[in-house]
């Protein structure tokens, strides 16, 4: 009794610091992509994508944790990796298309104290 007691604590705590990770990330979505349109710096811009692939990653994990069925073979985990890494593909496509399109047009970023910082 106490294992499962501990069990389901640890699936709550794991669930409240994956949305306290959404909350962070989605924060950053936000400023890095707006300094990077504001700068046209290709870089902040698939750095506030990357948050975008990595808030869907911690809502895979909290879909995960929340599911209590019995799953043999780790197939409920295979899916979420392959959820993710089709995530990762498409961010990784996105950049190469836009940085191949800055190359043709010449477009150069400006400078961005924001997004040093």
């Amino acid at each position: 009794m106490t294992r499962a007691r501990t069990d389901a604590e640890l699936t709550r705590r794991g669930i409240r610091l994956e949305w306290a990770t959404n909350a962070w990330n989605l924060l950053e979505v936000v400023i890095t992509i707006w300094l990077g349109v504001q700068a046209r710096s290709l870089a902040l811009v698939a750095f506030g994508l990357d948050s975008i692939v990595e808030v869907f990653a911690s809502t895979v994990v909290i879909w995960n944790l929340r599911d209590n069925r019995h799953d043999p073979g780790d197939q409920r985990v295979h899916r979420a990796l392959r959820l993710i890494a089709v995530a990762f593909w498409l961010l990784g496509a996105f950049i190469v298309v836009a940085s191949v399109r800055g190359l043709i047009l010449a477009v150069r970023p400006e400078s961005s104290p924001g997004g040093i910082v």
